[in-house]
C-alpha cells in the first residue's frame, strides 16, 4: 500500500471488504470498515488494494514516541529480531522450579521460574526461525522441507504399536 494516502482513501481487504482510511500516521493507516469496524494496519502491509486514493500531499507530522515504537516493532517481526518477554502471573512471581531426580543420590536442582519460561520463549522462537529457514530455502522441495526434520527412520511417528 502507498505510504502516503490521507483520510477519504477509499481501500479494500480480502477478509474485512471495503473500507475508508480515518487516520494516518507516520507508520500506520487507521480504516474503517463496514462489517469489522476501527482497525490499524501498518503502511508496508500488501494485504489492501486501493480503489480511490486520496494522496496527501503536505508533509507528515512529526514522529510520536508511540509511532516509533509500532515501527521498530514491525521491522523487528518481520526480520524476525523480536524476542519474546512476558509478564509473569502473581503467583509465580519469585518462583522456583524444583527439579529432581528419580534417584535420591543426585542432589534437587532449582531454576528461578521466569528464567525457565523465558528459555522455552527463546526456544519456540529458534523454532519458528528455523522453520521459516527451512520453508524458504531455495534448493528443498516440498517434500524435502516436509521431512526435513523425519530424515531418519527413528525419528518417524509410528503410534501405539511403537511402544511395543
Amino acid at each position: 500500500m502507498q505510504d502516503n494516502l490521507s483520510r477519504g482513501t477509499m481501500v479494500e481487504h480480502p477478509l474485512y471488504g471495503k473500507g475508508i482510511i480515518a487516520n494516518a500516521t507516520f507508520a500506520t493507516y487507521e480504516i474503517y470498515f463496514e462489517r469489522k469496524g476501527k482497525l490499524e494496519f501498518s503502511k508496508d502491509t500488501s494485504d489492501i488494494e486501493v480503489l480511490d486514493p486520496v494522496v496527501d500531499i503536505k508533509p507528515q507530522p512529526q514522529m510520536t514516541y508511540t509511532d516509533v515504537k509500532k515501527m521498530l516493532y514491525t521491522v523487528l517481526e518481520k526480520y524476525n529480531g523480536l524476542e519474546s518477554r512476558f509478564e509473569l502471573g502473581e503467583k509465580w512471581v519469585n518462583g522456583t522450579l524444583v527439579i529432581k531426580a528419580g534417584s535420591s543420590e543426585i542432589k534437587p536442582k532449582e531454576i528461578p521460574i521466569d528464567t525457565f519460561f523465558h528459555k522455552i520463549v527463546m526456544m519456540r522462537d529458534k523454532l519458528r526461525v528455523l522453520e521459516q529457514n527451512i520453508n524458504s530455502h531455495p534448493k528443498l522441495s516440498d517434500e524435502e522441507k516436509f521431512n526435513f526434520l523425519f530424515a531418519n527412520k527413528e525419528d518417524y511417528f509410528v503410534g501405539a504399536k511403537g511402544s511395543e
